[in-house]
């Protein structure tokens, strides 16, 4: 199995592209950054939905990432079970992140795709 470049693979996702079979991709924060962390927040929507989401960069700081889906059940990752790489194939219909202040720390850098 070769290794991954996950810093070529997030410079690859920076902005909307199209994929096979009429899914979309854009990557979450659209600057290509990762998530700041400098303001707590507390199950806060990043208004994403689609049905793939892969961690580029899992960044250093302390975070919650909750996958909602369209029962509006939810699956909590702490970002010590988290790893950049890590992917997950099903439909969601919310990302919410919880984290609390951290000065010069970063939360991840996401890239998620869906159909349309």
């Amino acid at each position: 199995m070769s290794s991954v470049d996950w810093a070529q693979v997030a410079a690859l996702f920076q902005d909307t592209i199209v994929v096979p079979n009429d899914n979309r991709a854009a990557r979450y924060p659209a600057d290509g950054s990762n998530i700041s962390l400098t303001t707590a927040r507390t199950s806060e929507s990043l208004s994403i939905a689609g049905n793939g989401l892969t961690v580029v960069s899992k960044g250093n700081g302390v975070y919650t990432l909750t996958l909602v889906f369209g029962d509006s059940s939810t699956c909590a990752f702490a970002s010590t079970e988290i790893n950049t790489g890590d992917a997950w194939e099903v439909e969601f219909s919310d990302v919410q992140f919880t984290n609390a202040a951290q000065a010069g720390l970063t939360g991840p850098a996401l890239y998620y795709s869906w159909r349309e």
